[in-house]
């Protein structure tokens, strides 16, 4: 599950999320925050790339998707089949995934 999530355009950091800030919410999820950012704010982010510190959702990808993201970088290996899903729709749609294992957010 994703804890933290960094979008960068243009060399600067656009949005970031992270479920340490919102203390005892177990129903904090980083694609619901970025699918309320994107309502907010959708031509701030355009073509941005996404880091995050574990491989993402299908909730996510979809959220990734509607941002209108050109890449995720991603620090964990997909290990759900619900994560494999979302690295496979993001391929389909022409959005990047890659993962490096040297993220620390």
């Amino acid at each position: 599950m994703v804890n933290r999530a960094v979008i960068v355009k243009d060399e600067y950091i656009v949005y970031a999320s992270s479920n340490k800030l919102v203390p005892d919410n177990d129903d904090f999820t980083y694609s619901a925050a970025l699918a309320a950012f994107v309502r907010a704010r959708k031509q701030d982010i355009i073509h941005g790339v996404m880091f995050v510190d574990d491989a993402i959702s299908l909730n996510g990808a979809q959220a990734v998707a509607d941002a209108e993201l050109s890449k995720v970088i991603y620090a964990k290996p997909a290990q759900t089949m619900d994560q494999v899903a979302a690295l496979q729709l993001m391929e389909q749609l022409g959005i990047e995934t890659k993962y490096n294992p040297n993220i620390n957010l």
